[in-house]
């Protein structure tokens, strides 16, 4: 049967040079950054493609200390940047100074979950009043790349990941009922602000 040349293992691999920067064989590798596009819609003009950055990343168990609160689905766009807006504007500043928020899914199937201002900490670190300490299982983790201006961009990288990149990738499925939303220092309603959404992810052979 004839085959095209350009399907060719060559050309695969050169293909995915191109678009991911590396070979097939180092996208393998703990910390290989990738990029994911979305499929391109047609309608009366051609929708541009936006890759979305990320890389694999496997961790062990870690700790973090912060404020908790639980919340459901289908208010908690709205819900948790108040949260975030009463816990900053709390004086004296608060102990968790919260470069982290934690989501984590309830296991009766209700649909709500605990959502974490939180920081990183030792195992054994002291709880100030109000406070939980708690500890997040070891994952692969899918870390998104994310840029712009607080909360918008977070919630808009948070629903093509939940519907552009899970459904279409072959290779990862969701592993569990947590997620991780990583901030840096500077001016959050900038849209040159920088952040990062962790998702934990198995290869989906694993699941079968």
């Amino acid at each position: 049967m004839w085959r095209s040349s350009t399907a060719s293992p060559t050309a695969l691999n050169r293909a995915f040079r191109q678009v991911h920067g590396l070979a097939p064989s180092e996208a393998q590798r703990p910390g290989a950054r990738l990029k994911s596009y979305p499929p391109i819609r047609f309608q009366i003009t051609v929708k541009g493609v936006e890759e979305m950055k990320y890389h694999i990343k496997p961790m062990e168990a870690f700790t973090v200390l912060g404020k908790a609160r639980e919340f459901g689905m289908e208010n908690s766009f709205a819900e948790i940047p108040r949260f975030w807006d009463a816990y900053s504007a709390q004086t004296p500043c608060p102990p968790v100074r919260g470069c982290l928020g934690v989501c984590r899914e309830s296991l009766d199937g209700s649909g709500r979950f605990t959502y974490i201002i939180a920081d990183p900490c030792e195992p054994d670190a002291p709880v100030p009043e109000g406070y939980e300490r708690f500890t997040i299982p070891a994952f692969t983790w899918a870390v998104f790349e994310g840029q712009g201006a607080m909360p918008d961009a977070l919630q808009s990288l948070n629903r093509r990941i939940l519907t552009e990149w899970l459904p279409t990738n072959g290779e990862f499925e969701l592993a569990a009922g947590w997620n991780v939303e990583s901030y840096s220092m500077g001016d959050m309603q900038s849209e040159a602000y920088r952040f990062e959404l962790w998702i934990p992810v198995k290869r989906k052979e694993e699941g079968k």
